[in-house]
Parts: structure tokens; sequence; C-alpha cells
């Protein structure tokens, strides 16, 4: 304490601290808003220039179809059903000329280019059709390539009636799953491959055999075997 020449306490002021000042948030807000514009611009220009069909197109790329030429296909299987993953294998006979194989029996699909246009598509491998189905022609899409390609989800459904029918109808009988072969027209298909069974003495048989069958491809549905014959 201090006093004056007379004894006297002085009495001194202290001055108060400054209020601190409230941090400005503009130049938080300004950051996060430049954030949250970069990823609606990142999305926005990857909407725009990827498509529907760019796992078709990869997968013709894979298997050695320039990219040119898998961008013109690819959006015509897409419309036709076919997805990424789908293509067993593809390829070009001539300059023109292309093949894709699909579905769990290996489909083919010849296609006919023109430029950058698909002519036509056409379908092959049905025994009932020696000709082959045209799918695509003239711009537009006249049948699904679904309608003949078999699913897995029809792979199963047909494996499955086919061994109930020869676990009833045969001694012993089973289907040799690894000789099946499967087409589609619909929901009709055909099936052959090699039967299994055994003869009055108990020795093993092996037959060929053909199938008709029909299938929705409805969940709560089942294959239904109209015909069955042995080679």
């Amino acid at each position: 304490m201090k006093l004056t020449r007379k004894g006297k306490p002085v009495v001194e002021q202290v001055a108060e601290p400054a209020a601190a000042k409230p941090k400005k948030k503009h130049g938080c807000l300004i950051t996060l808003g430049i954030v949250i514009l970069i990823i609606i611009l990142g999305v926005a220009i990857h909407s725009a220039t990827s498509h529907p069909w760019d796992d078709v197109a990869d997968d013709l790329t894979s298997n050695k179809i320039s990219d040119e030429k898998a961008d013109v296909i690819a959006p015509v299987l897409y419309d036709l059903g076919i997805r990424g993953g789908g293509i067993n294998d593809a390829g070009k006979s001539d300059k023109d000329f292309y093949y894709v194989t699909s579905g769990e029996n290996a489909y083919r699909l010849n296609i006919r280019t023109s430029g950058d246009k698909v002519k036509t598509v056409m379908s092959l491998a049905d025994p009932a059709s020696k000709t082959g189905h045209t799918l695509y022609k003239s711009g537009k899409v006249k049948e699904k390539a679904t309608n003949y390609l078999v699913s897995s989800s029809d792979k199963v459904a047909i494996e499955t009636a086919l061994d109930l029918y020869a676990e009833n109808a045969y001694s012993a009988g089973k289907i040799d799953h690894a000789y099946l072969s499967i087409f589609k027209n619909h929901e009709k298909f055909v099936a052959s491959g090699i039967l299994q069974g055994q003869n009055a003495f108990g020795a093993e048989l092996r037959q060929g055999f053909t199938s008709n069958l029909t299938y929705s491809g409805k969940d709560d549905d089942s294959a239904t075997v109209e015909s069955f014959k042995t080679k």
C-alpha cells in the first residue's frame, strides 16, 4: 500500500481487463460450405459421366473388345436385359460382327454393327429354332434376351424338378448335373444330359435323356416336367 507524505493511503485505480471479443464463425461456415459444394459437384460430375451399362461395357472390354465398340454395344445389351457380370465370353469374328455369350449355358448373341450403331442382335443355341431369334433390329428391342437366357434360379428349379422325377421314375435314378444342358424359350425349357440308375440286377446304368419342362420363374412356383425320354 502506498502512502502520501502525510501518511494517508493512496487509492489506486486498477483498469478492468478488456472483455474478450467473440470469435468470428464466418470463416468456419465458409469452409464448410466450400467442402459441401465440392462434394455435390463431384457427385454431379460422376452422375453425368457414368451410365447404367458401364459394367456391361467393362465386361466387353475385358474380353478384348475395344472401348469404342464396347460403348456402342453395351447400351443395347443393357436394354436387352444383359447386366454386368453376366457375360461369359465376347469377341469379334470380322469387321462388323461380334458375339457375346451369357447365362448359365453360355447362350450366344450374334451382333451386327455398322459404325457407331448396332444393326441387329440375334440369339442362337435354341434347339427349337434353326435360325435364332431377332432380339434387336433397326434401333428397336424386339425381345428381351432374358426370354432365352437361363438364369441361376432357372437352373436350380430345373435341376430340382429333374432330380425328383428321376428319383421317383427310375430305380436309384439320379441326374448327373455335370453333363446337364438347359435351353430356355420364355417359360418353356429343354434339358438334356445323363441319367444314372440301376438295372434289375443292381448294375449301374448311364443313359442319355431329353426332357421338356415349364417354369414361370416365380419364387413360389416350381418347374414341371412335361416329358422325359431316355435314349
